[in-house]
């Protein structure tokens, strides 16, 4: 499968701030969700994957939450 993502995202002063942890996460996040957009919440999957301890994860999807929508713990949806 082949996706599209916005490279502007680099340029973007929101993304600009953000912490490096933060930026992995989200480009992590883009390229694991499906089609719809929806991730399952995994954080020893994520943690393993990323190289990034939990509490990294939880603090920086904090800082994502602009981009983010989540109904449940269980999964996100990225806007």
């Amino acid at each position: 499968m082949k996706r599209l993502v916005a490279v502007t995202r680099w340029t973007d002063s929101w993304f600009i701030e953000l912490h490096p942890n933060a930026k992995l996460l989200l480009s992590y996040l883009y390229d694991n969700a499906d089609n719809s957009g929806f991730i399952d919440v995994n954080y020893s999957v994520w943690s393993a994957q990323l190289n990034m301890q939990k509490d990294f994860i939880v603090t920086s999807l904090k800082a994502l939450q602009p981009k983010l929508l989540s109904d449940t713990k269980k999964k996100l949806f990225i806007k």
